[in-house]
């Protein structure tokens, strides 16, 4: 029975897996729909930009201006913003967190049931590997950021788009029927403008596609050049509002090798994910360690190849993060990242398995994943808390603040920072509960360490 549902590839066992999928996803991520909103950003696409939404030229608007419209000339991501224009209608011009939620929510599942079936169709896993593979996706930290944070909306529609596009490009050059090829790339195209229209790291896509295409052995054809006009089409529109130059004023800052080792220990439980992340020797130490054992696994495997090619599309994907400096923790970031890490992770453990004739192997493996899960789901829980309200990452930033003395300095500067954004964008209200809330938090530090002094 298990073999007929989780082994073999049928229709049967892809709709039972999709139903465990959707409904697990379901039950851990439900909560989030009566959540409010975190911090500036998520304020700004549910409640400001409705009234902007009733105007005649908003469309126009969104596709000729920054993210932030005219205040922050930082970043253009017009299908992201455009996504809440939609969200407006559905909720009839008025302000509906819940109808923000829920599109967030719809949009990581579709992302999961997407992922799900490339594991299948496009790297021809197992069933059940494919199955806990998507879960693993689906419920970790990073899926969080993405899902339940509004301002991380931007990653599931990069992934939806991109990883779509990535499909694509895969079909049209398997296929032997011309006109299907034709229509294919077409699609490719499109969803790659779209991708770049969501989140600017998906300008690195062709270059993912092209190294797969010489991986594949696939021919390189004349209409690749559509990229060079894409690409030429972005530049236009992303340079209307937005200047180059300070995107890459961040590039490696001094933080880089901490912020690399901290993204990726924490979806491996090696440290604990907070708002203002610690800094230290042990932070990097533990990073190195995953990069080292994925180093050493992949080195002696069969499927080296594409093993390092999915490895490279996280680093790809990833890159872009280290064009600005963070400020804090968004998970957000490694969602597509991490979706390629676990392609990665999954052909570790098919090749591992393959020649277990007894089926030991198997077995302790999908039972350590299946741990794993458990323990990500209850972690995932835990991690859903700073998105409550309103003020909820605001009580996160303060416990963390409290008990985190060695980086004391640096959440006070996220706070005040945190502050000033509210202040720019007219929520003085916000902004001075953050500052007189820190500003007793500092005073209370300081009578304390006093009086551990004498």
């Amino acid at each position: 029975m298990f073999k007929k549902l989780f082994i073999s590839k049928t229709k049967l066992s892809i709709f039972i897996s999709i139903l465990i999928l959707i409904s697990i996803s379901a039950i851990i991520f439900y909560k989030a729909v009566n959540y409010k909103t975190v911090m500036v950003e998520d304020l700004l696409f549910s409640s400001q930009y409705y009234e902007q939404f009733q105007n005649e030229g908003i469309v126009k608007k969104i596709f000729t201006t920054s993210v932030y419209f005219d205040k922050i000339k930082y970043l253009y991501r017009p299908v992201f913003i455009l996504s809440f224009y939609v969200d407006s209608k559905i909720s009839l011009g008025k302000v509906n967190v819940k109808i923000n939620h829920i599109t967030s929510l719809l949009l990581h599942l579709l992302c999961v049931l997407i992922f799900f079936c490339f594991l299948v169709n496009h790297c021809n896993f197992k069933i059940y590997l494919a199955l806990l593979g998507a879960l693993f996706f689906s419920i970790n930290i990073f899926s969080v950021w993405s899902a339940v944070w509004l301002c991380g909306r931007c990653d599931l529609l990069l992934f939806l788009f991109a990883f779509s596009s990535f499909i694509f490009f895969i079909k049209a050059n398997e296929t032997d029927n011309n006109s299907r090829k034709i229509f294919f790339l077409l699609i490719h195209f499109i969803l790659f403008f779209a991708a770049v229209l969501s989140k600017e790291t998906a300008v690195v896509l062709p270059f993912v596609c092209l190294i797969f295409a010489y991986i594949k052995g696939y021919k390189i054809k004349f209409s690749y050049l559509f990229y060079v006009i894409i690409y030429f089409a972005y530049f236009l529109m992303y340079s209307n509002d937005v200047n180059f130059i300070k995107q890459f004023m961040g590039l490696f800052n001094k933080d880089t090798l901490y912020m690399i080792c901290d993204y990726l220990s924490a979806p491996f439980y090696l440290s604990k994910p907070k708002i203002v992340p610690a800094y230290n020797f042990l932070t990097i130490l533990k990073g190195l360690s995953v990069m080292i054992f994925f180093f050493v696994v992949i080195m002696k495997s069969k499927e080296k190849k594409l093993m390092l090619f999915y490895i490279l599309f996280a680093i790809l994907f990833f890159l872009p993060t280290l064009l600005a400096k963070r400020i804090a923790f968004q998970g957000n970031r490694m969602y597509f990242p991490m979706a390629c890490i676990i392609i990665s992770l999954l052909y570790m453990i098919d090749e591992f398995c393959k020649n277990d004739l007894k089926k030991i192997k198997t077995k302790v493996c999908t039972m350590f994943l299946i741990i794993f899960i458990i323990i990500n789901s209850i972690c995932v829980n835990n991690a859903m808390k700073f998105a409550y309200d309103d003020d909820s990452a605001i009580n996160t930033i303060s416990n963390e603040y409290m008990e985190d003395f060695k980086n004391r300095d640096k959440i006070l500067k996220v706070a005040f920072f945190l502050a000033d954004y509210y202040s720019i964008y007219g929520y003085s209200k916000q902004a001075n509960i953050i500052r007189n809330k820190f500003f007793i938090l500092k005073s209370a530090y300081k009578t304390n360490s006093k009086e551990h002094k004498k």
